[in-house]
């Protein structure tokens, strides 16, 4: 770098920077770590432009990592993976290359563990079972915070981790759309669920605002509650957790407790009055451009199962194999129906494969794409245009094989992360 920049104060450069288009500030990211660290940070970000071009798509919004692990004897079980390497790899990749690595992170045996993921970011740890330090970090940045111990290090919990952070898009050419960030100054939360018993739910929770961790005992908010169902398939939105629950109602619940004087955390809404009560397995919660969604699936196995149950006196237009989207209005506090796809206009392939959906995952930005997740791959879906394309897993080699597969999705500038201690 010449030295007339050298001379250059922090601010300068930042107006500098802030002027080019987004496509060209994103090539200086590359240019030395003094660039890419002013780049990333929350205050350039904040003085960003923000143009909503919804007219405009991403081309491959969606990637599923994970680590290569080799799988060890224990007493009982063969069952106990161990990363052979810092790298993650994209799952659906042919020659399977590593395309990120997690080398910057601090632990002492090498050894780290991704249990989580929330856009770009990751919720790490040393061992896979027993969490007593967390590791959050953005793999594209190397940027990283390590988590205060947890108050039960050695109790085994269900994770959820969530990322309340928003996007809007922006033009970056003719061919494609990128996203960035419109509310910087984002906010994490892990939550830990350890035990229900008949004083309710034992929870901890941290959250990046406060950055400390809350132990909790909250009532059990619905009867025939599941907990590990409930962090499994639960979504942010407006700072609340929200997820399905088997009586077809919906719930939210408000992890911050810093303001809440002592009201209620649990919230319901009722679900889509047009839903197929029946099939709510195959219900996914999801949020896009800061609207809460639900999607249902119904397929060819479930319309038989549901009518071999129940009788052929149900209205069959409900149970029409079909895909379909509700969006939920928080002024109005109602849903309405924004996509609608028989599943008979879609490809060959995608009514071959459809069967056993693990997870629906909605874009951050735009509304016409998902990501169905299935066993042996996942289907990128654009509802508007009813077209699919299907990404196979790579299988197990040998004693190696893919531990824990996430979605993961990088914006055009890194999720930012404030470094609070320095381990290294």
């Amino acid at each position: 770098m010449g030295s007339a920049f050298d001379h250059l104060t922090d601010d300068i450069m930042i107006d500098i920077l802030r002027r080019l288009s987004y496509k060209q500030s994103h090539r200086c990211l590359s240019v030395c770590q003094h660039w890419h660290t002013l780049i990333s940070h929350p205050s350039f970000l904040s003085k960003f432009p923000s143009f909503v071009r919804a007219n405009h798509r991403i081309l491959q919004p969606f990637m599923f990592i994970g680590q290569i692990c080799a799988y060890t004897l224990t007493y009982t079980t063969w069952d106990h993976p161990v990363p052979i390497d810092h790298h993650l790899y994209n799952t659906t990749s042919p020659d399977m290359k590593p395309i990120l690595s997690l080398d910057f992170l601090p632990p002492s045996n090498n050894i780290v563990f991704v249990l989580k993921s929330s856009i770009d970011l990751l919720l790490c740890s040393e061992d896979l079972h027993k969490h007593s330090i967390y590791y959050v970090c953005n793999p594209t940045s190397k940027r990283w915070v390590s988590l205060p111990p947890t108050p039960s290090p050695h109790r085994m919990a269900s994770i959820g981790f969530y990322c309340d952070v928003s996007y809007d898009e922006c033009d970056q050419n003719d061919d494609c759309t990128v996203w960035i960030i419109n509310n910087p100054q984002i906010k994490y939360i892990v939550l830990r669920y350890l035990h229900i018993s008949t004083l309710g739910l034992e929870l901890e929770i941290f959250s990046s605002k406060s950055n400390t961790w809350k132990y909790l005992v909250e009532s059990v908010p619905l009867p025939y509650f599941r907990p590990s169902f409930w962090i499994n398939k639960s979504t942010i939105h407006n700072g609340m957790i929200w997820a399905t629950h088997e009586n077809l109602c919906i719930i939210s619940y408000k992890p911050d407790h810093s303001n809440d004087n002592g009201r209620q955390r649990w919230n319901f809404i009722v679900r889509p009055s047009d839903i197929c009560d029946h099939n709510y397995s195959n219900s996914f919660l999801g949020v896009t451009n800061g609207r809460l969604r639900i999607a249902q699936i119904i397929t060819y196995k479930d319309k038989l199962m549901i009518e071999n149950t129940h009788g052929h006196d149900l209205v069959l237009g409900d149970l029409e194999p079909s895909l379909r989207i509700w969006e939920f209005d928080d002024s109005t506090r109602e849903w309405s129906l924004v996509h609608k796809i028989y599943l008979k206009d879609l490809d060959e392939e995608f009514n071959n494969r459809i069967r056993c959906i693990k997870e629906v995952h909605f874009h951050p930005v735009d509304g016409d794409n998902i990501c169905i997740r299935l066993n042996s791959g996942y289907f990128e879906c654009n509802v508007r245009v009813k077209t699919t394309k299907f990404h196979a897993v790579k299988g197990e080699e040998g004693s190696h094989s893919i531990h824990t597969q996430l979605p993961f999705m990088m914006p055009l500038f890194p999720t930012p992360l404030i470094r609070t201690n320095l381990l290294s």
